[in-house]
């Protein structure tokens, strides 16, 4: 696997537990800015999608594009470091 594969891994995941735990704090503590809530409604007329409060969608992102740089500045860190020993 190379190393574009795996941090892309590491921030996919990274996003899902942290969108999911944040979510689950807004749930658990009822605090409405940190639910995630979706409504769907399908009438015949048409389709009404909402989305209400992503905060908890964007706190995912930020975490998974913080940690993904985190993971590919370690990764060339260590490269580097091998790289001087040989």
């Amino acid at each position: 696997m190379s190393t574009k594969q795996k941090s892309f891994f590491i921030g996919m995941i990274i996003f899902l537990l942290s969108t999911a735990t944040v979510s689950l704090i807004g749930y658990v503590f009822n605090i409405s800015i940190l639910t995630l809530a979706f409504e769907y409604q399908n009438n015949q007329d048409g389709v009404f999608i909402s989305i209400n409060q992503a905060l908890p969608l964007l706190i995912g992102l930020l975490s998974s594009l913080i940690g993904e740089h985190l993971y590919r500045k370690t990764k060339e860190k260590k490269e580097k470091k091998s790289e001087i020993a040989l």
